[in-house]
C-alpha cells in the first residue's frame, strides 16, 4: 500500500511517497507540490510495486525538477549559444512546463508530451510545432547526457504535417516589391525621407543579390569583403560555418555606390579600382537607416538564376 504525504521544506512543502516493499517502509519525496504530479509518480511506483518490477536503486538515480533543469540547461547554454537562441529556448521550456507541470523530468512521459503537442498546435502552425519540437529535442538530449534520463522522451513526438509553400518570389513580385519602395521615394515629402527609402532600395537589391540574412548584411566587416576575388565570406552564421558569397555584377555596383558615398567609406583608395579597397566602416554603424514600411516584405527566397538569384534569403521585417 502506497499513500501521499506532506514534507515541510523550506519554502512550504512537497509531496512523498510512503509504502512498503519487501517489508520495509520507505518514504520518498516527489519533489514537488503539485497534487497532480505528485498521484502520478504515486501510481507509476503502486504500478511497479504490483508487477513486482519496483527497484528501489532506480529512485535514487540523479532527480531533478523541470524547472530545476531549465535553470541549470540556461547557464550551460551561455557558454556556446547565442542569446536568442537561448531566449527561444527559454520560452519553450517555460510553455512545456505550464502544460505539464514541474515535475522531476523523469516522470515526463509519451501522453504528457502528447498533451503538450495537442496544445501547442491549438495556437500555433505545423511548422512552429516542429520548430518547438525540434529545439526540446536538443535540450533533453543535454538532459541524458547528464544522466538525468535515461531516453529522451521527445524521441516519440512525431513531427507535423506541414503543407509545402512556394519559397521563392516570381520576378512579378519582385518587380511589385520595388514598384511599391519606388512609390516610397516618390512621396517621400522631405529630403531625408526620400534617401531613407533610397537606401532602403538598395538594401532590398543588395539582399536579393547576395541571398544574406538580414543581420548577415547588417554585421558585415570590412574584412568580410574581398573585392578582389569577388566574394564575401560571413563568418558569424546559424550554423557556425563559415559561407562564401559570390558577389554578382550587381552587388558590386551596390557596395561600390555605398563606398562613393561615403556609407562605406575609406581613408585612402582609388574610385576606380577597388579590389584594395579598405572600408572604414561597415553598414551597422551609424549609417543604419529605419524604414516602417519594410515590413510589407516578412521573407524574401527566390529560385536560382544563372548569375544573380541562387537561394536567397532576406528578412526585412523591422529594418534597422
Amino acid at each position: 500500500m502506497a499513500t501521499l504525504r506532506k514534507q515541510r521544506t523550506k519554502n512550504g512543502y512537497v509531496y512523498a511517497v510512503d509504502f512498503t516493499v519487501d517489508g520495509k517502509r520507505h518514504i520518498i519525496s516527489t519533489k514537488t507540490n503539485n497534487v497532480r504530479v505528485a498521484k502520478q509518480i504515486l501510481g507509476e511506483i503502486q504500478g511497479k510495486i504490483a508487477r513486482g518490477t519496483f527497484n528501489l536503486n532506480e529512485k535514487k538515480k540523479k532527480e531533478i525538477t523541470l524547472l530545476k533543469f531549465t535553470e541549470k540547461y540556461l547557464q550551460f547554454a551561455l557558454t556556446y549559444k547565442g542569446k536568442s537562441t537561448i531566449a527561444l529556448e527559454k520560452h519553450y521550456l517555460a510553455k512545456l512546463k505550464k502544460v505539464i507541470g514541474d515535475r522531476n523530468i523523469r516522470s515526463i512521459s509519451s501522453d504528457d508530451l502528447d498533451e503538450w503537442k495537442m496544445d501547442l498546435a491549438a495556437k500555433v502552425s505545423p511548422t512552429t510545432v516542429n520548430i518547438e519540437r525540434r529545439a526540446l529535442h536538443a535540450v533533453f538530449n543535454v538532459a541524458k547526457r547528464w544522466g538525468y534520463i535515461e531516453s529522451n522522451p521527445f524521441a516519440s513526438v512525431t513531427k507535423l504535417k506541414v503543407q509545402e509553400k512556394r519559397l521563392f518570389m516570381t520576378e512579378e513580385e519582385i518587380s511589385t516589391l520595388f514598384a511599391e519602395i519606388n512609390n516610397d521615394v516618390a512621396q517621400s515629402k522631405n529630403r531625408r525621407r526620400r534617401r531613407i527609402h533610397e537606401l532602403f532600395r538598395l538594401y532590398v537589391d543588395f539582399l536579393l543579390n547576395t541571398g544574406l540574412r538580414r543581420n548577415e548584411a547588417l554585421s558585415l566587416q570590412p574584412q568580410d569583403i574581398d573585392f578582389t576575388h569577388g566574394v564575401i565570406y560571413i563568418n558569424k552564421t546559424k550554423n557556425k560555418e563559415m559561407r562564401i558569397i559570390p558577389l554578382n555584377r550587381r552587388a558590386k555596383e551596390i557596395l561600390q555606390e555605398l563606398v562613393l558615398l561615403k556609407l562605406l567609406f575609406a581613408n585612402n583608395y582609388d574610385s576606380s579600382y577597388l579590389g584594395s579597397i579598405n572600408l572604414e566602416e561597415p553598414w551597422h554603424g551609424r549609417h543604419r537607416y529605419t524604414c516602417e514600411n519594410s515590413a510589407r516584405a516578412k521573407r524574401i527566397s527566390l529560385d536560382a538564376n544563372s548569375e544573380t538569384r541562387g537561394c536567397l534569403r532576406a528578412s526585412m521585417n523591422d529594418f534597422v
